[in-house]
């Protein structure tokens, strides 16, 4: 989106009212949308730069008539299409971009965007002392739906709670957050939570708990109802408890940014920071960043406020180890693949090795699937329904 001189945040027309700090502080809010400055499409901020812990400026925009618009140079960029379909073209390389296509464009790249009308999209952008990456990349879901084994999920984890596409993770070369950190971009949908294990007042919720780290999670697809409350702590805002319920929609963002502790807990006391519980009748879509990103597998357990593993020596972990070694022999597929298809190439891909491995790659997932909805039917959930949805179709 272009900028006005040399601001960060996408553009705003002159007379438009910031939000508050209080506003923007929040842990749940519902995007405020504006125009932009030529008046082409309508631009909300998700988070600010300056007020926000990662340091970082998410925005999603829209357009009902067709627009051609520019990503700032001296930024790096997280482009990811909600809705209709554009052209990108970063330097000389020309991309189709439509929904479920993610492209990092680094600092320094002259990129243009032309959308049609109808399009949606969300961009992720930092200064080019926080870009990590140099190197453009298209990730195509299509392509992140494929396993190289059967033992575990790569990119596209499908658990009893959730679908998790893992667009960028830790060992990929794209943004840092204000501490430096490598952050993660992920696309998921939580389920409907009908047979999950109830809380303390008897209702069935999704829980998690980050407590090593913040998320920032952008709603953009409802269908049914969704709401989301927190695990209080802090002591000004009176003895620690749950917040009430907070209803979630296609334009709803919700925060889980809270500090680290100024001590560490006393013995026997849980470690509630970020501790939250999502209630779903139907299920709802979402895009996360993650500050620092995750590191290995996918770990939540049904029942439990449980966050991602985290690795203090991810060089001396096997498991850790296993999955980056996974992760370098599949992700040239997934990005040679992504490159083609979004290059207008894909005719020629189905007698390619990079086409076969993808093949491959693509019945251990169909397989992995399965493995977990067999897994559930022996556990007597119940969420065999709920599942079999956003399985892979032959």
């Amino acid at each position: 989106m272009t900028s006005r001189r040399v601001e960060r945040s996408p553009p705003l027309e002159a007379g438009e009212r910031p939000c508050s700090r209080h506003d923007r502080m929040a842990k749940v809010f519902r995007l405020d949308w504006a125009r932009s400055i030529d008046g082409a499409f309508d631009v909300a901020r998700v988070l600010r730069h300056e007020l926000h812990s990662e340091g970082l400026d998410i925005a999603r925009g829209r357009c009902s008539a067709p627009v051609a618009t520019a990503l700032d140079p001296t930024q790096g960029h997280i482009l990811t299409m909600l809705h209709g379909r554009g052209t990108l073209v970063a330097d000389e390389t020309r991309l189709l971009v439509a929904p479920g296509v993610h492209v990092f464009v680094p600092s320094g790249f002259r990129t243009s965007l032309t959308l049609a009308p109808g399009a949606e999209w969300i961009q992720v952008s930092a200064p080019s002392a926080s870009v990590r990456g140099r190197r453009l990349i298209v990730r195509d879901e299509a392509f992140l739906a494929a396993t190289p084994t059967r033992d575990s999920f790569l990119r596209w984890v499908l658990t009893p709670q959730y679908l998790s596409r893992r667009i960028f993770l830790h060992d990929d070369e794209t943004l840092l957050s204000r501490a430096g950190r490598p952050i993660s971009w992920f696309h998921t949908t939580m389920f409907d939570v009908e047979g999950l294990p109830p809380n303390v007042e008897g209702k069935p919720v999704f829980r998690m708990g980050y407590e090593s780290r913040t998320e920032v999670n952008a709603c953009y697809d409802l269908s049914g109802s969704a709401s989301v409350r927190f695990f209080e702590n802090a002591a000004d805002r009176g003895p620690p408890g749950w917040t009430s319920w907070r209803p979630l929609d296609g334009e709803t963002v919700y925060l889980l940014d809270e500090p680290l502790p100024d001590r560490p807990s006393s013995a026997g006391s849980p470690v509630t920071r970020n501790r939250h519980e999502v209630a779903v009748s139907g299920h709802v879509s979402l895009h996360s960043l993650f500050d620092p990103a995750p590191i290995g597998f996918e770990q939540h357990t049904p029942g439990e406020y449980s966050d991602y593993p985290v690795v203090a020596d991810p060089e001396s972990d096997r498991a850790c180890q296993a999955f980056r070694a996974h992760l370098r022999g599949y992700d040239p597929v997934t990005d040679a693949l992504s490159l083609e298809v979004a290059s207008g190439r894909a005719d020629a891909l189905q007698a390619t090795e990079a086409w076969m491995r993808y093949e491959r790659a693509r019945e251990n997932q169909r397989l992995r699937e399965n493995e977990v909805l067999n897994w559930i039917a022996k556990t007597g959930i119940g969420r065999q329904q709920t599942l079999r949805p956003w399985m892979l179709r032959a």
